[in-house]
């Protein structure tokens, strides 16, 4: 048989093999010991073309750290396993050194090609002591460099898909934990540091070490300590961090190195191939570096886009970490300031009430024991006025302490009948009218049929809130109202309800701004501009007020008419 004859049935021969390794593989990439028997099969079809004792096949993976190009399969298996070749030894390490066939001893070697780079060398041991023709030997070793080239990509790509889905399982696990450790008084940062460097880890396969450093204060400078190590020998805070998680902190750009040297002086694995360090930093504020290492002699796909994101989780954890720290410093600091203007006034609350009714009762004493003259019954009344006002303001000091502490009101309930509301409602008209300037020509008016209209119902509810709730509504239409109008007080029996309704005509109220009235110290757009006074807790506490004597507050607005109802059940 002739020897173009011989080389084409090699051709074909070694396609149909590697064909058969494409089905079995399925777009994937077959497992090293498939690898071995197909290209074993390969070896053997290649012995017998060329009439040789024994064809192996030996390939270099750029993914192993084993150096030379070791044996992957051989057409006479189980014999003892053949060294790497290594280039310059040999005739195979001469056919890697200068990339062409060399015969010599009865071996011949081809070199496997990848451009100008050599992959494998295919070595025939002849059983004449000149070898096999490198002539025959040399179409075969385009056929498998193409199929490796092919079967390192497949690899690559498997790798990396499942790589990412390892990722993203393993965020989600990361996540759940800093979710917990968030939430705890005291997060133990020496799991997550633990976590974070195993998911990287699984995504990497071939990553070997990592370390956490935290960038820690000492006096004027800032030091990365080690906060997280692999293993029990370097305990956390032992050490300072090497020049390069420095150099990644300070420039907050990532690094990696393959340089053994640098590795050695660097790691926390001297032994490691490769060497990536990650900044952790958040809203401009560095926080540590992320250390990982692996064996490999190059750096595996995909570990810095993993190192990268893993560090990107750890750096907000740390930054809300500090920010949870912080906000629970002035949450703390905010509760005393809190505490201590309640108690404030309360004390105040005790201090005043007392002496105003005092003087409020004396003025009632005086109206309705002597006769005076008009003007000076005008300015005892007024004087009354502002004494009941301020016992007001008084109680409301009392109930807003009591609301910042987290103690619940406790109303002095009592049946008060239409004429106890008339009174009421009558009693806060005549302070307005007496208290607010004439030039306003606001007319408070009590609309007294509306009242009666409670029959010989009633309702209960403590006087003192009531009185506080009434005198709110007030003082709020008086101050938003429009001069030379009327504001209204009457009541509104409706679905076994009674209301006490104050209604004037003023500042529209759009629907946004009636569902936030009663939330604290909010006020409207409109009133803030129209007046500099209130602190928007008036509504806030009459809410509070209301709620606890089984009442509500109700607002509606028609245009510029607004109009507020103190709700009650109907006994």
């Amino acid at each position: 048989m002739s020897q173009p004859v011989r080389q084409m049935r090699l051709v074909r021969r070694c396609e149909e093999i590697l064909h058969d390794a494409d089905v079995e593989a399925a777009g994937q990439a077959l497992g090293y010991p498939r690898l071995a028997h197909h290209l074993g099969r390969v070896c053997a079809a290649a012995a017998e073309a060329l009439r040789c004792a024994e064809v192996s096949i030996h390939l270099g993976d750029p993914a192993s750290a084993e150096p030379g190009f070791p044996l992957v399969a051989t057409s006479a298996p189980g014999g003892p396993p053949a060294p790497p070749i290594v280039a310059g030894a040999g005739p195979a390490g001469e056919a890697v050194a200068k990339g062409v066939p060399v015969t010599a001893g009865g071996v011949t070697a081809a070199p496997i090609m990848g451009g100008d780079s050599v992959w494998g060398v295919v070595v025939c041991a002849g059983t004449a002591p000149a070898g096999p023709d490198p002539e025959l030997v040399a179409p075969v070793t385009p056929q498998i460099a193409r199929y490796w080239n092919g079967w390192l990509q497949r690899r690559t790509i498997v790798a990396e898909n499942e790589s990412w889905r390892q990722l993203a399982a393993g965020l989600t696990e990361l996540n759940e934990l800093l979710s917990d450790q968030l939430n705890r008084r005291a997060p133990d940062d020496g799991a997550v540091f633990r976590t974070a460097v195993e998911v990287v880890r699984r995504v990497v396969p071939d990553c070997t070490g990592g370390a956490v450093w935290r960038s820690t204060a000492v006096g004027a400078d800032r030091r990365l300590l080690l906060a997280s190590a692999p293993g029990p020998a370097t305990p956390p805070g032992d050490r300072i961090a090497p020049a390069a998680a420095e150099w990644a902190l300070r420039t907050r750009q990532q690094r990696a190195t393959t340089e053994r040297a640098e590795i050695a002086r660097d790691g926390i694995d001297p032994d490691a191939g490769w060497l990536v360090h990650t900044p952790l930093w958040a809203s401009h504020r560095r926080y540590g570096v992320l250390e990982i290492s692996g064996a490999a002699a190059v750096l595996p796909a995909n570990s810095l886009q993993a190192c990268r994101i893993v560090g990107d989780q750890l750096g907000l954890y740390l930054h809300l970490r500090q920010t949870l720290h912080h906000l629970q410093d002035t949450r703390a600091t905010l509760r005393r300031t809190i505490r201590s203007q309640a108690e404030a006034l309360e004390d105040l609350e005790h201090q005043l009430v007392s002496p105003l009714l005092a003087a409020t009762n004396a003025s009632d004493r005086v109206l309705h024991a002597r006769r005076l003259d008009g003007r000076t019954e005008q300015q005892l009344r007024a004087v009354r006025g502002l004494c009941r006002k301020s016992s007001r303001v008084a109680l409301s000091a009392g109930v807003f302490a009591a609301l910042s502490n987290g103690k619940a009101l406790r109303p002095k309930l009592e049946r008060l009948y239409a004429d106890d509301l008339l009174r009421v409602l009558i009693a806060a008209a005549d302070d307005a009218q007496l208290l607010n300037d004439p030039r306003r020509g606001l007319d408070f008016a009590v609309e007294r049929d509306s009242v009666r209209a409670l029959g010989r119902s009633y309702i209960q509810a403590d006087r003192s809130f009531l009185e506080q709730c009434v005198s709110n509504l007030v003082d709020n239409a008086a101050k938003y109202s429009y001069n030379d109008t009327r504001v209204e007080l009457g009541g509104r029996a409706e679905d076994g309800t009674f209301a006490v309704s104050v209604r004037n005509l003023g500042l529209a109220l759009d629907r946004e701004e009636r569902d936030r009235c009663l939330e604290r110290n909010w006020r409207g757009a409109a009133a803030r501009n129209a007046t500099g006074e209130g602190s928007g807790l008036g509504l806030w506490i009459v809410d509070h007020l209301m709620r606890c004597m089984k009442g509500r507050v109700r607002i509606s607005a028609d245009a510029d008419t607004t109009t507020v109802l103190l709700s009650f059940p109907v006994i």
